[in-house]
């Protein structure tokens, strides 16, 4: 009687087991490496960003289901990593990607747009650092590039949804301290306004649909949160919080278990 008890215990078992492995994406089976390239967001707060939060997130489902790289280094626009990845000279962080084709990836993920995005005093505010032109042969290039390397799975993310109201205010101080003479006369910063971000999404979005790869948009639902101050520094209205990068690490977490 008990060795038949023990034998139905383990069929059930058994059944519960497939029942939730069959609700599992495939990764779970089949373990992925997966390239992370990005800007300041996914390369600050290392260790507890929402990079590491996505990994943590993926590491309950199963230990090293997906290995994440994160290769993301600060200040980075598509021009910039397009350079250091062919092995330009002149860019900033040059041996920032020092042996990241020392393995095989299966997926690489592309988060980008704030610097991409960001506008000068110098016209105005009036242009963004990438034109769409640029944005499009970047992109083109890199998407090229991924695939030639055995990459069968690239998400391009959209750029995040910033304080507008905070980083407007912040440039308007500056220029205001060095008209009074207060500041040295320099070319002025400004990140987030909305129509740069949302043209930058735009042309990602459609060009991840002609060239058939994944687009993540973090942008719509963020823009509209009652608490979307609470997701990034108060300092520049930009970089991401603690809750900022949870934030970002479910929405990322919700898009590889839905896709």
């Amino acid at each position: 009687m008990r060795r038949m008890i023990i034998a139905f215990v383990a069929v059930i078992a058994a059944q519960v087991t497939f029942a939730v492995n069959s609700k599992l994406p495939d990764f779970v089976q089949k373990p992925v490496r997966a390239l992370y390239l990005g800007d300041s967001l996914s390369d600050f707060d290392r260790g507890s960003n929402h990079v590491d939060k996505l990994q943590a997130k993926l590491d309950e489902l199963s230990s090293r289901c997906v290995s994440i790289y994160n290769y993301a280094v600060r200040g980075d626009y598509i021009e910039r990593v397009m350079e250091r990845l062919r092995g330009g000279t002149n860019c900033t962080s040059r041996t920032a990607y020092h042996g990241i084709w020392g393995r095989q990836y299966d997926w690489a993920f592309v988060f980008l747009g704030h610097n991409d995005t960001r506008a000068w005093s110098s016209s105005g505010f009036s242009k963004p650092e990438m034109s769409q032109e640029q944005l499009k042969t970047g992109f083109r290039d890199l998407i090229q590039l991924l695939k030639s390397k055995g990459i069968g799975r690239i998400i391009l993310v959209s750029a995040t949804s910033s304080n507008f109201t905070l980083t407007s205010r912040k440039a308007a101080a500056i220029q205001a301290a060095i008209v009074s003479g207060r500041s040295k006369a320099r070319r002025i910063v400004r990140y987030g306004d909305p129509k740069f971000l949302e043209a930058y999404n735009s042309v990602l979005s459609n060009f991840a649909r002609e060239s058939g790869v994944e687009y993540l948009d973090l942008y719509t639902a963020m823009k509209n949160l009652p608490d979307k101050s609470s997701l990034v520094r108060p300092t520049d209205g930009v970089h991401l919080t603690e809750k900022g990068h949870a934030y970002i690490a479910n929405r990322e977490y919700e898009f590889l278990m839905s896709n």
